[in-house]
């Protein structure tokens, strides 16, 4: 069977298909249907026919990760051993070709054209467990709560001008908020202690210092249990701790600098444990002081412990064992040693 592209355009209520064959011009079907179940089933149905074959062999669908819009379809064309390719939306539409034309049925045509292009480096799609859709429900929740108790604190904030005691109410809903945020944290760890598939995995994050049960709830949904990432380098590429030079010709030559286009939240949670552990912790106080010392600023030293923490974490995942602070690399221990044998000699001749 030839090896067929389905590029799609997700959004609320449907979806736009655009099938390619044998190259970028060679379109086998194109069309729109409900982005619902029995899309997806007319979808996969219409695909097989199109390379007239009745598994789901030599199909690639391709569509830009939009969250709640694209991913029931991509874990049920993956639950049906179909390929499926989400794409970070940015990254895809800076390689795309740029057409004049803006519809749903273009940016399929679109779609389908990239992935013929770039299937070699398509990205096969990690479904979640159960454990892990659990655990985004209350992820979710925490969220939204959070976001509420935002929200309400700066409209008492704006309206303070007009005098106190006008806001009795809004206080009211606060105090009811930070009441679930609290019981909302309290399952959240509970599962994460809990069940079988995420205690360890859970138990393990938590030992790096800079990591609490809601930054390792987090991780793990979007690693899916570190099974998306296993390369703390990516990772922290992934989650904005990475700087990046901008350079061109002799006349621009900016500071390295680390790249907005990444998880922002993730990243938000990793600069609190930084700062957390910057006060708290002795050997990042002792690294903190060190580079203030060097001259280095404070958000310098701040995304350094971000990476860090980073790296620690996908390294005692990796090894499946806790963070210890007094930890050493057989390589650091044999160059001590080497260290050691060396002062040991020189007394001697001396």
């Amino acid at each position: 069977m030839k090896k067929l592209i389905i590029g799609i355009d997700f959004s609320k209520k449907t979806l736009n298909f655009c099938i390619l064959g044998a190259s970028v011009d060679d379109v086998l079907g194109e069309g729109v249907l409900p982005n619902s179940r029995g899309g997806w089933s007319k979808l996969l149905r219409t695909a097989r026919k199109a390379g007239r074959a009745a598994g789901c062999d030599g199909l690639l669908f391709c569509g830009e990760d939009t969250g709640l819009y694209s991913q029931p379809a991509a874990e049920w064309l993956t639950a049906s051993g179909c390929g499926v390719w989400l794409g970070n939306a940015l990254a895809m539409s800076r390689e795309m070709e740029t057409w004049r034309e803006k519809t749903d049925a273009s940016d399929a045509r679109r779609i389908a054209r990239y992935a013929f292009r770039n299937s070699d480096r398509a990205v096969g799609y990690v479904p979640m467990t159960a454990a892990v859709k659990r655990l985004k429900l209350l992820d979710k929740e925490h969220r939204a709560l959070t976001d509420t108790k935002v929200r309400l604190r700066n409209i008492i904030g704006q309206m303070s001008w007009l005098g106190a005691g006008g806001m009795d109410g809004l206080e009211a809903v606060i105090a009811e908020v930070e009441v679930r945020l609290r019981e909302t944290d309290r399952k959240i760890t509970a599962l994460l202690k809990s069940d079988p598939e995420l205690a360890e995995t859970a138990a393990l994050a938590v030992s790096v210092p800079g990591i609490s049960y809601l930054t390792a709830a987090a991780v793990i949904i979007d690693t899916r249990n570190f099974t998306r990432f296993t390369d703390g380098r990516k990772y922290a590429a992934h989650t904005g701790c990475v700087p990046y030079r901008h350079e061109s010709g002799t006349s621009i030559r900016r500071r390295p600098h680390v790249s907005k286009y990444s998880n922002r939240r993730i990243n938000s949670m990793l600069t609190q444990g930084a700062v957390s552990i910057m006060t708290r912790n002795r050997p990042m106080m002792e690294y903190a002081a060190r580079k203030r010392a060097e001259g280095k600023n404070t958000g310098f030293i701040i995304n350094n412990i971000r990476s860090k923490i980073v790296k620690r974490l996908f390294a005692v995942i990796r090894g499946r064992t806790p963070f210890r602070d007094d930890y050493r690399s057989p390589l650091e221990q044999s160059r001590k040693c080497d260290g050691n044998s060396k002062k040991t000699q020189g007394i001697r001749n001396i």
